[in-house]
């Protein structure tokens, strides 16, 4: 299974994909909106769409199996995996990067059938799996991904996700009320009033908005359409298509226009071909602390109050909370993490320094020693005794930037013959009359760092650190089913089997006539399963009169809603050319 591949701490966020789970309603649901977005995107997407559909084994027939699109995306580099719902942002960089499509399981309601708030299996298998086909693009999106996963989130940034997630949990299910609708759209609002200057995470999320989401391909005159977000829905890719839309060229420019999900976009940005994709996200990564770091790098991840990494130049990881660093001409000279730190090498956590033992932070002075003609972290055992810095001695150091440290050796832990990390007893640390260290606080753990090489989001080593903030699992779970909601499913999976039995006899015949009377007794404003019998009649003359009959029902419903106007005539059409 692709998912025992996933790193561990990933795992958690995979589900079961059961085909018995989807009711007839929503196979139904599936069909009628496959079959608008092939007719549609056929002319309007980008060449691949519809080979890409085919190649990733994506029919309209039945809502398809996470299981099966992930063996045919194997032919492509790539894996599928069965998620619920919104995963945290992190997470789904991370699947990406790896090589791993999430693909939300859940399918969007009859009432939501052009666009639905929440991720669903719709836009995910109909809307980024097809794209991958092309290598560019597979390319762009992987590479964008490994990018993503380093982006310092804000905390403010997790609040807005989590108000997304909610606002669209709410606004999918069938039992909202009005009120909880309007307390998570205000929750929403008053997150992104409180929201400062935008976080690297921020900007790549707009930049995966404008173009993997809501993407245009081609030339400004005549763009073709190869965003997700605009895949899964007709209604949205017939407006995007349209002059009142602004089409930008595409640009690192575009980390600059924010969007907002509940309304309709002013303007989207056109890219060339998939290869510009990748040299823009080359072109934003060169900024970004993780490949920067020094100072503005750190500067990043204590605005974040986010639990982030700091990999120092002997390849040191220290993951936490960044609080404070202080600086002595220019260079660091402390450092002090708050709450849960560990420390790893190679993303692997070194034994025995992880949040049990630093489960209040971690703090160390930076830079260079007086008398140690050599980086500390660069001189053997050999050399450091000679120092006379070894188990059982007293340290007493004194870095340039006046910092002094005083306490006895505990133990010295070296790997491949170099200092990881010293443990002192009674250990005091000051730099003028600030203390930075004082015995009563336990033992102290020392490491020799000097310059912060590279600063990004999330700790090295998640499995052996635990649970941190925005990236916790929630799942969607299925609304119970009502009397009423499982007659009419009943009444849908006889059509299906009606659709595609071989049988054309009287049995038939009188067969879905009962299935209309049922349909006219019990839910008169159904339309869906009118247009089905109408497909089922259209094919058979014997049921001519029928045919007629759903007609006229049908566009009764058409002429009482505003919004099914459009979803009926398409349906209809789609009817009348077969």
């Amino acid at each position: 299974m692709p998912q025992t591949q996933l790193p561990a701490h990933l795992r958690k966020f995979v589900v079961d994909q059961s085909t018995t789970r989807y009711t007839s309603v929503e196979q139904a649901t599936w069909r009628y909106i496959l079959r608008q977005l092939k007719s549609y995107f056929s002319e309007h997407a980008h060449p691949c769409y519809l080979r890409g559909l085919k190649a990733a084994g994506i029919t309209e027939d039945s809502i398809p199996q996470v299981s099966h699109i992930s063996e045919c995306l194997s032919k492509f580099g790539w894996q599928a995996i069965p998620v619920s719902g919104f995963i945290p942002p992190a997470a789904f960089m991370e699947m990406q990067a790896l090589g791993f499509l999430p693909i939300a399981k859940d399918m969007r309601s009859l009432e939501h059938l052009s666009y639905t708030p929440a991720p669903d299996i719709v836009h995910e298998a109909a809307g980024h799996a097809p794209i991958l086909i092309d290598p560019e693009f597979s390319e762009y999106l992987r590479r964008y991904a490994q990018v993503a996963k380093k982006a310092i989130l804000n905390s403010e940034d997790l609040e807005i996700y989590d108000a997304i997630r909610e606002l669209s949990d709410i606004k999918e299910s069938p039992r909202a009320t009005k009120g909880q609708i309007q307390r998570a759209e205000e929750r929403l609002e008053n997150a992104n009033k409180i929201s400062g200057p935008p976080s690297e995470g921020a900007l790549l999320a707009r930049m995966n908005w404008w173009t993997a989401e809501y993407g245009l391909i081609g030339s400004i005159e005549n763009p073709k359409v190869f965003g997700a977000g605009l895949l899964s829905s007709v209604a949205e890719g017939k407006a995007c298509l349209s002059p009142k839309v602004q089409k930008i060229p595409f640009s690192l420019d575009c980390i600059h226009y924010s969007y907002d999900i509940t309304e309709p976009q002013p303007q989207l940005f056109v890219t060339p071909h998939f290869e510009a994709l990748t040299l823009v996200v080359e072109e934003m990564a060169k900024q970004m602390a993780y490949s920067l770091g020094g100072p503005t790098s750190l500067d990043k991840a204590i605005v974040s109050k986010c639990a982030n990494t700091v990999e120092f130049e002997n390849g040191l990881q220290i993951g936490g909370v960044l609080e404070r660093y202080e600086l002595y001409q220019g260079r660091l000279s402390f450092l002090k993490w708050i709450g849960p730190t560990q420390l790893c090498i190679k993303d692997i956590e070194i034994a025995g320094q992880g949040i049990t033992r630093h489960k209040d932070g971690f703090s160390c002075p930076a830079g260079a020693i007086e008398g140690f003609e050599k980086y500390p972290a660069t001189m053997t055992k050999e050399e450091l005794d000679a120092k006379n810095f070894k188990a059982g001695s007293i340290a007493k150091l004194k870095y340039v930037s006046g910092v002094r440290l005083n306490g006895k050796i505990k133990h010295v832990e070296y790997r491949n013959g170099l200092p990881l990390y010293a443990t002192l007893l009674d250990c005091t640390i000051e730099q003028g009359s600030q203390k930075l260290f004082d015995p009563s606080w336990g033992e102290f753990d020392l490491v020799f760092v000097n310059e912060a090489k590279s600063v990004y989001a999330g700790v090295p080593d998640r499995l052996a650190y635990g649970e941190t903030q925005g990236f916790s699992v929630r799942k969607v779970e299925p609304p119970p089913q009502s009397e009423e909601s499982q007659a009419l499913d009943q009444i849908y999976g006889e059509l299906r089997k009606a659709r595609e039995g071989a049988s054309l006899g009287p049995a038939f015949l009188h067969q879905i006539e009962g299935i209309h009377e049922r349909l006219s007794r019990q839910f008169p404003k159904e339309w869906l399963a009118r247009l089905e019998i109408i497909e089922i009649s259209h094919r058979n003359p014997g049921l001519s009169q029928l045919e007629s009959t759903v007609r006229d029902e049908i566009k009764k419903i058409q002429s009482q809603n505003l919004d099914l106007q459009v979803p009926i005539a398409e349906g209809l059409a789609i009817v009348g050319s077969q």
